[in-house]
């Protein structure tokens, strides 16, 4: 509703939040506001959910262990039209 209301630039979304999930909120942006890249940030650089924020139509993912290094890189590249996604996330453990 409030993507749809204020139109932002870019729209940054925690995978853990209260109410909704960040994919499921992504997902619902992504429907009635395609147009509107989605920055995901979260506690977790796993393989899979970095892969299911791109399937989603993310444009980038950071992880909150380097969101002071890297985040203002990210809003830039995603504003620019760029996809911004870590080079080497972390596998699960087994």
């Amino acid at each position: 509703e409030m993507t749809l209301q204020f139109n932002p630039d870019l729209v940054i979304l925690d995978v853990s939040m209260p109410v909704m999930n960040g994919m499921d909120a992504a997902k619902m942006i992504r429907q009635c506001s395609p147009q509107t890249p989605v920055l995901m940030v979260s506690v977790h650089s796993i393989r899979e959910l970095i892969e299911e924020a791109r399937n989603i139509g993310v444009r980038g993912y950071v992880a909150k262990a380097q969101v002071g290094e890297i985040l203002v890189e990210a809003i830039d590249a995603i504003l620019q039209h760029q996809k911004f996604f870590p080079a080497d996330p972390q596998r699960p453990p087994n």
